[in-house]
């Protein structure tokens, strides 16, 4: 009985020791750093244009960077005011739909109408982003 009481006070110390270590291990410090550069995202190497259009008039430009494999949607929200709905743009720069006039938000990516919403368009560099804020009759 004396042996089983030595034996398990010697665990225990060891468990105690164990868990108040508090040298940080190198090797976990180091995954740790990796996996954190891995999820942070990636440096802004990419441009493209962004327009936006009432009708013929361009009333805003600019020319923004972005991390390859970026959404036009968040690209959008980062270098605009927008306001959205399930990647359903509402409003840029405080210009909103009017459901009631049917004026409505569309874009084109390098001069193409796009069929996706801005959320699934996935920018590459060089782009042309034309956003304009028309009538569908």
């Amino acid at each position: 009985m004396q042996k089983i009481k030595i034996s398990f006070l010697v665990l225990l110390g060891f468990f105690l020791l164990r868990a108040c270590n508090t040298q940080p291990n190198s090797d976990s410090t180091s995954t740790t750093t990796s996996s954190t550069t891995a999820t942070s995202e990636a440096p802004a190497t990419e441009t493209a244009t962004i327009t936006l259009m009432k009708g013929d008039k361009t009333f805003d430009e600019k020319t923004v960077h972005f991390a390859e494999g970026a959404s036009l949607l968040k690209v959008l929200k980062a270098n605009f005011k927008v306001e959205e709905v399930n990647d359903f743009i509402l409003s840029i720069d405080e210009l909103e739909q009017d459901e009631k006039n049917n004026y409505y938000w569309i874009f084109a990516v390098n001069d193409h109408t796009v069929t996706t919403g801005a959320g699934e368009t996935i920018l590459k560099d060089g782009d042309q982003v034309t956003f304009t804020y028309e009538e569908f009759k």
